[in-house]
């Protein structure tokens, strides 16, 4: 018997080929999972972060979603920037994923990605709506999930930055959350 997800992820790689320059096009569909054992079935095929080349990306999103903030779902939000060593990498990926399916996290949460770099690994973490409140409790559910140390920052960048400004004039970049004891506080908030 099937353990079903509450909503189905898909799982993309994402290479940047030579000679294309359309980012779309750059995204692949690996699976689609729908329950439990589906999720483990694909998941045990990819390698782990940490195994994984310079840049290449993992991404893993609800139902067909894809990191596109052009897409309709992906407008009003953003996506949360964790900056992780490499040796942390795969099991920040891991635990991120095991709570999306398992709706441990906000539904708002609408996918994740994780891009390899050799210094550092990026975990983007993208949501549906760019609000300062909401985000900055969103950031306190990442720091827990991850089990993220004291004063590690995430920084916050709406999609709205791409598509316009926020109707007074000003650009809005990205807001910094860091952790304390009491919880997420934000650091810094970066509008141009």
């Amino acid at each position: 018997m099937a353990h079903l997800l509450q909503t189905p992820w898909t799982f993309y790689f994402f290479q940047k080929g030579k000679n294309n320059t359309d980012y779309s096009k750059c995204i692949q569909k690996v699976a689609k999972v729908t329950s439990v054992e589906e999720f483990w079935g694909a998941y045990s095929h990819f390698l782990r972060p940490d195994k994984l080349r310079p840049s290449f990306q993992l991404h893993f999103f609800r139902n067909d979603s894809r990191a596109m903030w052009e897409d309709e779902e992906n407008k009003s939000g953003g996506a949360f920037l964790i900056m992780l060593q490499p040796s942390h990498a795969s099991e920040a990926w891991e635990k991120l994923l095991l709570s999306m399916i398992g709706e441990q996290i906000d539904s708002d949460i609408i996918g994740a990605v994780i891009a390899l770099r050799p210094d550092c690994h990026r975990l983007f973490v993208w949501n549906q709506t760019a609000d300062l409140n909401f985000c900055q409790k969103l950031a306190g559910e990442l720091f827990k999930i991850l089990e993220l140390p004291y004063k590690t920052k995430i920084c916050y960048n709406p999609h709205s930055r791409f598509l316009s400004t926020d109707g007074s004039g000003q650009l809005i970049t990205s807001t910094t959350y860091q952790y304390e004891a009491d919880g997420p506080v934000m650091v810094q908030n970066n509008n141009k």
